[in-house]
């Protein structure tokens, strides 16, 4: 096995590999905006949607953070803000349907 390793990494590195350049989160997700829908043929309400959510709600998250430096942990810990702020929300709601 590591035979095989050592011999893929020097084929990698003989083909002149460069490592990609850090990008922020905000230049993937815009990027990702103006290339996925057009080329996954997307209803304009669909598209409408996800613009919202990456601009209103991901970009001031995650926007100036390197893509590379978003794990599984740091998503999760966002997806529980927001589940937790949805969940208050809707008790308040709720307790102003049932005070009226």
């Amino acid at each position: 096995m590591w035979a095989e390793l050592r011999k893929r990494l020097a084929e990698v590195e003989g083909e002149g590999y460069v490592q990609p350049r850090p990008i922020t989160f905000e230049t993937f997700a815009l990027g990702w905006l103006d290339r996925y829908p057009a080329a996954q043929s997307l209803k304009t309400s669909t598209v409408e949607g996800y613009t919202c959510i990456v601009k209103a709600h991901l970009i001031g998250v995650f926007g100036s953070e390197d893509l590379n430096d978003i794990d599984t942990a740091t998503v999760e810990a966002y997806v529980g803000v927001k589940r937790r702020a949805a969940c208050r929300r809707a008790l308040s709601i709720g307790m102003s349907i049932c005070s009226g």
